[in-house]
C-alpha cells in the first residue's frame, strides 16, 4: 500500500494526492480533507470502522456537494439517523438527492435544446462559415425522443409566457422518461409493431367471418314475436 494512503492510528484516515493545477489541487485536498474529518468523527459517534478505501467511496461521492450543505448532511445523520449513513443516505440528507440531479440534468437538457433551435432553426438547415458548408450535429437519442414528445422543433419553436410551463414540464417528464422508453423498444416493438397490428387486424376480420358466411349459406332470421307477453 502507498504511504499516502496508509491510516493513522485511529479512525484518521490520511488521503491520496490529486493531481491538477497547485492551487486547485490544494483547494480539492483540503475539501477532501475536511470531509474525511467529518466521516471520522461520524464514524465515532456510531461506532464504526473506516477504511482508507471506503473513505475515498464516500468523498468521491460527496465532493461535488456544497460544504453548508455537507455540513447539515454530517449533522442530521448524527442525530437523526439510527445507524452509519449510506453514501446516498448523506446525499439526500444534504438536499441532493436523485429527484434534485434529475431535474437540474433535464434543465440543461431545456437550456441546450433551445440553443440548438436557435442555431440551426426548425429545419435543421445548414450553414455556411468561413467558406464551408456546416450541417446541424445529430442530437443524442434522449434528447431526440424528449423533442418528439412535446411535437417537435416546431412545438418547441412555439413556446409563449402562456404555455411555456406545460412545455418545459412535458419535456422534462420526456427526458426523464427516455432511458426508460429506450429500454422497453424491442418489447414494446414486439407489442405494438406494425407487423403485429397488421396479425392483429387479420385475426379480428376472422373471428368475424362466421361459417355459415363462409359457406355461402343465408343465416336464419328469427321470428318476431307478435305482440308482448303480459
Amino acid at each position: 500500500m502507498p504511504e499516502s494512503a496508509k491510516p493513522n492510528n485511529g479512525n484518521s484516515i490520511t488521503l491520496r494526492s490529486t493531481r491538477g493545477s497547485s492551487s486547485d489541487s490544494e483547494r480539492n485536498l483540503a475539501i477532501r480533507s475536511w470531509i474525511s474529518k467529518q466521516l471520522t468523527g461520524l464514524a465515532e459517534g456510531f461506532g464504526e470502522s473506516l477504511t482508507v478505501e471506503r473513505v475515498e467511496i464516500y468523498i468521491d461521492g460527496l465532493t461535488d456537494i456544497p460544504q453548508d450543505r455537507l455540513r447539515v448532511a454530517f449533522s442530521r445523520a448524527l442525530y437523526e439517523s439510527k445507524f452509519f449513513p449510506k453514501l446516498a443516505e448523506l446525499r439526500t440528507l444534504s438536499g441532493q438527492g436523485a429527484e434534485d440531479e434529475k431535474k437540474v440534468e433535464a434543465e440543461a437538457a431545456w437550456r441546450y435544446v433551445n440553443e440548438y433551435l436557435r442555431k440551426w432553426g426548425v429545419n435543421r438547415l445548414p450553414i455556411r462559415s468561413s467558406g464551408k458548408w456546416i450541417t446541424a450535429p445529430t442530437l443524442e437519442p434522449r434528447l431526440e425522443y424528449a423533442i418528439r414528445q412535446i411535437g417537435g422543433l416546431w412545438r418547441l419553436n412555439q413556446v409563449t409566457d402562456e404555455n411555456f410551463p406545460f412545455i418545459f414540464r412535458d419535456f422534462c417528464e420526456a427526458y426523464a422518461l427516455a432511458p426508460l422508453a429506450e429500454l422497453m423498444a424491442p418489447q414494446l416493438a414486439e407489442r405494438f409493431g406494425d407487423r403485429k397490428l397488421i396479425g392483429n387486424l387479420k385475426q379480428l376480420i376472422e373471428v368475424k367471418e362466421t361459417p355459415l358466411q363462409t359457406s355461402g349459406q343465408k343465416p336464419i332470421k328469427a321470428e318476431e314475436p307478435s305482440g308482448r307477453e303480459r
